[in-house]
């Protein structure tokens, strides 16, 4: 009976040691369910955040895209009237070039920005790298030295003004005419006659 007692205690110790090993191996399992299922519920919120990041990136895509469009558009729009605008110069520099007598434009801060074949002839090839130059800045002594002074008191004056010199025996007719108002002066032309004496 030693024998059988012992035997049972053996099994019984057997039983026990294996119920606890069955008991933690379900708290494992029941562990990695647990952090299963934490784990899918973190997938599951990154994914809806990415979702949601999406979402908010393409409702900005067609802000943008929207903006872009209008702004295309508008870009068109400008590029027609700048060929209306350039037409026009165009235009305006045959007509001014077919004046036989130099043509000179200033814009208000006395810049040169226009002149005609004849102002080419009479200050010299080198008249149109002076484009955007300063009135001061360029060498009008081929006629009339004192233009420099003409153009600023014509731009300060903002009045239609006419002057003459005589340079040996030639009268040099300076006619200046403003460009705008008194409140938007945006520039003068100044037309030049020769002639004998």
């Amino acid at each position: 009976m030693d024998l059988e007692q012992d035997q049972l205690r053996k099994l019984i110790d057997e039983n026990r040691r294996l119920k606890q090993r069955l008991f933690e191996l379900e708290q494992k399992e029941a562990e990695q369910d647990t952090h299963h299922t934490k784990v899918h519920a973190r997938e599951t919120t990154q994914v809806t955040q990415v979702l949601k990041l999406l979402e908010q990136r393409d409702h900005n895509l067609e802000a943008v895209s929207a903006e872009l469009h209008q702004k295309t558009e508008e870009l068109a729009r400008l590029n027609e009237q700048l060929r209306g605008w350039i037409a026009a110069l165009s235009m305006y520099q045959q007509l001014v070039d077919a004046e036989p007598h130099p043509i000179l434009g200033f814009n208000r801060d006395a810049r040169l920005v226009l002149y005609n074949r004849a102002a080419v002839e009479a200050f010299g090839p080198a008249l149109p790298d002076r484009r955007l130059r300063d009135v001061e800045d360029i060498d009008f002594s081929a006629l009339d030295p004192y233009l420099p002074l003409f153009v600023r008191e014509l731009l300060k004056s903002g009045r239609t003004a006419t002057r003459s010199i005589t340079r040996g025996c030639r009268k040099i007719d300076s006619q200046g005419f403003v460009m705008g108002g008194p409140d938007d002066l945006y520039g003068a032309l100044i037309k030049i006659t020769v002639s004998e004496s």
